[in-house]
């Protein structure tokens, strides 16, 4: 499984904020490497709201109910959408977080394998520069929403994908925090909206 670096601390704080909430808000933290298949959609089928890195155990979002949340975080310049479709294919409301540069493994990666074309540090370190000035990146191959544009640019380099994939996965948890409570308000508000046209 990935380490989502800031996890502990996004939990402090939802577990603290579900104090201060006049609902209930309960925070669960599950790894299905061990879990039997029944485990597996016990959970999801309880899950309001996933939070979780990007990876095959998302395919555990179709055991949740249609109108809960799925949250990805992907490593940075890496955005495959498979996890969306699938969440939106069974009317899951889907959130994504990218995270960001991580250079030095990424850069470590790339320099056990063969020659990498200039064009990929350069293009790299202009990402890069984007997302320290912006928090996102908006142009070149390296963009946010560049899966495809990786694969036509970089073709030759085999690596780069799975060195993609091999960084680090930081968090903001002060940023995941404000989705996850605006989609635990959304999710409040359609159920008040359900129990309010039922009476």
């Amino acid at each position: 499984s990935r380490e989502l670096v800031g996890l502990k601390e996004l939990i402090q704080l939802l577990r603290s904020e579900a104090h201060t909430r006049p609902f209930e808000m309960r925070v669960k933290v599950v790894a299905f490497e061990n879990a039997t298949f029944k485990q597996q959609t016990d959970v999801m089928q309880w899950a309001d709201i996933a939070f979780s890195a990007h990876g095959a155990a998302n395919t555990n979002w179709v055991f949740m109910r249609k109108g809960t949340f799925a949250m990805e975080v992907f490593p940075f310049a890496y955005r495959p959408t498979m996890y969306q479709v699938l969440a939106e294919t069974f009317g899951i409301h889907y959130r994504s977080f990218m995270a960001p540069p991580d250079t030095d493994t990424f850069s470590d990666c790339l320099a056990t394998h063969a020659s990498v074309p200039p064009k990929v540090w350069s293009d790299w370190a202009d990402a890069e520069g984007q997302y320290r000035r912006t928090g996102s990146v908006q142009s070149g191959t390296f963009r946010n929403e560049a899966h495809t544009d990786i694969d036509n640019a970089y073709n030759k380099v085999q690596a780069l994908k799975p060195c993609l994939r091999t960084q680090r996965l930081r968090i903001d948890p002060s940023v995941a925090l404000d989705t996850v409570m605006s989609a635990a308000r959304l999710l409040l508000h359609t159920w008040e909206s359900r129990s309010g046209s039922a009476s």
